[in-house]
């Protein structure tokens, strides 16, 4: 798990629980080492801001905006990654 420590021991939350619109600030990912890598070459790194733009029918793929680029995921990978408040 990669995490950060300014977010140890608060409230985390899976990514999959933003509602539409809503942003947070990326605090860990808890997925497989080499998803994990992929979500950081993507722009899914500690302490970035994310927003949840919208879902497709059904609820996945789900599309949101990680460093000014929108990039889709499925809910299963959304729940791997942990989320704080924005600050």
């Amino acid at each position: 798990m990669t995490q950060h420590p300014s977010n140890t021991g608060s409230a985390l939350r899976p990514l999959s629980a933003l509602q539409t619109g809503e942003r947070a600030v990326i605090s860990c990912l808890d997925a497989p080492a080499e998803t994990s890598d992929w979500l950081m070459e993507a722009g899914f790194l500690p302490c970035a801001p994310i927003e949840f733009l919208y879902a497709a029918p059904g609820g996945s793929p789900r599309i949101y905006i990680v460093d000014g680029t929108e990039i889709a995921i499925r809910k299963e990978l959304a729940d791997t990654i942990r989320i704080g408040c924005l600050r």
